[in-house]
C-alpha cells in the first residue's frame, strides 16, 4: 500500500515539530529541510490545524507549534483523517455504477478492504509521538540541527 504525499509530507511536518517542542516554526524552514513543495506542505499544514494537531500564530514571528495532545493521536486515525477515501480497488465511478462487468460478484474489493482494516489496526498500535521516541538526536543530526 502507497500512502499520498499529503500524508508522507503530513507525517514528516509532525515529526520536525516534535524535534523543536512548543517552538514556533516556519513551514518553509521545514520545506528546505526536507527539499519539499512549500506550497503543498501549507496545504498539509493547514490540514493539520483543522485537525487540531497543529496551531498557528500570525503575525512577526509567526509559523506553527504542534499541539501537546497531537504525540497522543494513534497513526491509524491520523491515516484515516488525512485520506479519508481510502478506497483500495476503483470499482465503481463517481456516479456508483460499476466500472468493471465482474464488480457485482468479485470478492477482490472486500478482501482489499479487510487489509486496509488491518493495515490502520497496525498503524493504531503507535502513535504520533512514536515516530520521533528515543531518536530525537538522530533525528535532529539528520536534518542539521544545530543545538
Amino acid at each position: 500500500m502507497k500512502i499520498t504525499r499529503h500524508s508522507d509530507y503530513a507525517f514528516r511536518l509532525l515529526i520536525y515539530l516534535q524535534l523543536r517542542p512548543g517552538e514556533t516554526v516556519r513551514v518553509r524552514e521545514v520545506a528546505e529541510a526536507f527539499d519539499i513543495s512549500e506550497n503543498h506542505l501549507t496545504k498539509v499544514s493547514r490540514k493539520l490545524i483543522g485537525l487540531g494537531l497543529v496551531h498557528a500564530k500570525r503575525g512577526r514571528g509567526g509559523g506553527i507549534v504542534m499541539e501537546p495532545a497531537a504525540a497522543r493521536w494513534s497513526l491509524g486515525d491520523l491515516m484515516r483523517a488525512l485520506e479519508p477515501k481510502g478506497e483500495m480497488a476503483g470499482c465503481e465511478g463517481p456516479d456508483g455504477h460499476p466500472l468493471c462487468p465482474i464488480s457485482p460478484s468479485c470478492r477482490l474489493r472486500g478482501i482489499l478492504n479487510e487489509a486496509r482494516g488491518e493495515f490502520y489496526r497496525s498503524l493504531n498500535r503507535h502513535q504520533v509521538g512514536d515516530l520521533v521516541a528515543d531518536r530525537m538526536p538522530r533525528l535532529k543530526k539528520n536534518l542539521g540541527f544545530q543545538e
